[in-house]
């Protein structure tokens, strides 16, 4: 880390990691990359950082505890600045007192890197001296699963593998923050490890020689200087001296590409590089070899030759649109250029170019292959549907919980304590980014679901970057994610536009066409960038048929979706009288409408009385029964009286009928 923790008596985080973690160390990346960019070089750097965490970030409004301590009370004041943030040096955002970002926390603010990549990286280095001895988190974690020959461990232990006191605040905020990597995930009170091989081949990731005041010291006299120390620290993770060199070749031709520029000088977008590495991966397959390991440009010229006559690559080469042709010249061309042993060229690609983690062949991505599901217990694809008032949007919430513990939904009515808490665990997971909530109306498109050019506004000029949409996002973190199930819920479903919504999509999201079953699919999307839905990712949809009955909707919807009806349910209704009304009233309706789309559900009865009738029918029912029988009165009077008996008067005085007592 760019500077050394301060010495504590036990595990220590500042009140604001421990209420907000990934959100503080995101939002100081930006608000120093911003500030750093927008204000002149004699300005004080610490005050316009501190500003824009007030005016621009306002992400440390949300403290439970109050606005008495912690992040709460924080305005923007430079004291404030001062004594909560040190955990910025702590965790290498800045490189030194100017505040100067890290390479690798500006490539978090370029959006190059995710918070998670970041974080990846930053616990494998990441000590604490705790009474004059430094703790490293990660290290003792690992060794302790290695040793057990475990991939679990109780929050409770945590204190006594790390052989320091800790309170269980400071030991849910390293947990939070282990949790926002790729190798460990929190599952209620224990942090289990979901890394790509096993604990002990990830232990020799972790430094454990430039730590504390004395490997500080080490790292000065070995390495040279302060930037090479973070270089050290943030350019890789691995040992034998941890050198650069231990890139991957794919990667170096990634990095490479990203530099260089088309004829017209545009640079290429990173989707289309994608798709020329997944053309050279077809071609290992291919040939059963890795095309990366060739590095002679000679030797690639020969093998292309070769291809050209090969009758499995040139089937291949069509499906995937040239993609391995193209790809390969580009491969040759940079084999051409590059030269690995001339170690100035070597370290400035790399320290000069965006760092890529998502793809490359090293640990810190957590892409394990999945496969199709088994005994599955809910479609990938499924529908709510039912009458106005049935609690398909209030159900959401209980599938999706179900949904990520992999476990039958109960939908029995709970009380209120229990809608409490899981609400609270549905908010957990979705502030993890694994539930993703979002409404259709007839304004929502393409560009907002998948993706799509918006203006830049963090620019003086007009320009379009290519944003990726809601359900792209959720996909990708399910991709990066196999271990874990995901879920969007797509609410008013028939309310948007499915055809242009949802665009090529409509393919993809069939459940044989997902990603990790027999059949998956990879399209190539208008940015040219490749797409799949993993099957670890689940839709749910919900629908009003009193706005519009299934039977309209979209032949190519339904076909990739299940149907759940969700009915109205009398039995949940305590009054005993407004059930009996709310029973003949859709009965009525079932036989008048010749259907059990235009009923009436039961929320409008929930946690009533009689005495609330009057002000339920008026304002909510009669307008419904209007609409069902398109303003007939003669219809709507009818409906009343087989519901309400003989207990309440029908107002046909003035304006639109009304019932009133007796």
């Amino acid at each position: 880390m760019a500077r050394i923790p301060k010495n504590h008596n036990g595990l220590y985080f500042d009140t604001l990691v421990r209420t907000q973690k990934m959100e503080s160390v995101l939002s100081l990346i930006h608000a120093t990359y911003h500030a750093k960019r927008s204000v002149d070089k004699n300005a004080n750097i610490k005050e316009e950082i501190a500003k824009r965490l007030e005016n621009s970030y306002n992400l440390f409004r949300d403290n439970p505890k109050g606005a008495i301590t912690g992040s709460g009370s924080y305005n923007g004041d430079i004291s404030q600045f001062d004594s909560q943030y040190t955990i910025g040096h702590e965790l290498c955002i800045w490189k030194n007192s100017n505040l100067d970002l890290t390479p690798m926390a500006t490539k978090v603010a370029e959006n190059i890197i995710t918070i998670r990549d970041y974080f990846d990286v930053v616990f494998f280095n990441y000590f604490q001296p705790i009474d004059n001895v430094a703790v490293h988190p990660v290290y003792c974690i690992l060794k302790y699963m290695s040793e057990n020959g475990t991939i679990k461990i109780a929050k409770s232990d945590i204190p006594n593998v790390l052989n320091v006191s800790a309170d269980n605040e400071d030991i849910n905020a390293l947990c939070n923050f282990l949790d926002g990597t790729h190798y460990f995930r929190l599952y209620g009170k224990e942090l289990k490890f979901v890394g790509k091989t096993s604990p002990t081949d990830y232990i020799k990731y972790c430094n454990t020689k430039y730590i504390g005041k004395a490997g500080y010291e080490l790292a000065k006299i070995e390495l040279g200087n302060e930037d090479k120390y973070i270089d050290y620290l943030t350019f890789s993770v691995y040992e034998n001296e941890r050198d650069l060199e231990i890139v991957s070749r794919k990667e170096l031709f990634r990095v490479w590409m990203l530099r260089k520029k088309k004829s017209n000088g545009e640079p290429y977008a990173p989707g289309v590089i994608k798709d020329y590495i997944y053309g050279l991966t077809a071609i290992s397959k291919i040939l059963n070899i890795d095309i990366f390991s060739i590095t002679g440009a000679d030797v690639l010229r020969e093998l292309k030759v070769e291809l050209d006559t090969n009758h499995e690559y040139i089937e291949e080469n069509k499906k995937l649109n040239n993609k391995s042709s193209a790809g390969l010249s580009q491969y040759i061309e940079f084999s051409e250029n590059f030269n690995e042993d001339d170690n100035d060229i070597y370290q400035n690609l790399i320290e000069s170019s965006p760092l890529i983690i998502e793809e490359s062949n090293d640990i810190l991505y957590n892409e394990k292959q999945r496969g199709p599901r088994v005994n599955p217990l809910f479609p990938l694809n499924f529908i709510l549907y039912g009458a106005p008032g049935t609690g398909k949007t209030y159900s959401t919430i209980e599938y999706a919980l179900s949904i990520i513990k992999n476990k039958k939904p109960g939908l029995e009515v709970i009380s209120i304590n229990q809608r409490k808490e899981q609400i609270n665990e549905y908010k957990k997971y979705a502030s993890r980014g694994q539930i993703c909530f979002v409404t259709f109306h007839q304004n929502y498109t393409y560009e907002d679901f998948v993706q799509g050019l918006k203006p830049d506004i963090s620019k003086d000029s007009l320009r379009f970057i290519n944003t990726k949409g809601v359900f792209m996002d959720i996909s990708e973190r399910a991709q990066k994610d196999p271990e874990n199930n995901y879920v969007i819920i797509l609410d008013e479903i028939n309310r948007g536009n499915i055809s242009k919504i949802f665009g090529e999509l409509i393919t993809l999201i069939e459940d044989d066409k997902r990603l990790g079953e027999l059949n998956g699919m990879e399209l190539t999307l208008s940015s040219g960038e490749c797409f799949s839905v993993p099957n670890n990712l689940y839709i749910i949809g919900t629908m009003n048929t009193a706005d519009k009955s299934i039977s309209l909707l979209d032949i190519a919807l339904r076909r990739r979706f299940s149907f759940i009806e969700v009915p109205p349910n009398v039995d949940i209704i305590i009054n005993s009288s407004l059930k009996k009304i709310l029973s003949n009233l859709n009965d009525f309706l079932r036989n008048e409408l010749k259907g059990t789309d235009m009923l009436i559900g039961h929320s409008y009865f929930m946690n009533k009385s009689e005495n609330d009738v009057i002000t339920i029918f008026n304002n909510n029912i009669i307008p419904l029964l209007y609409e069902y029988f398109y303003d007939d009165e003669i219809k709507v009077k009818r409906a009343l009286s087989k519901s309400l008996g003989e207990d309440w008067a029908i107002d046909d005085t003035s304006g639109r009928i009304k019932i009133k007592t007796k």
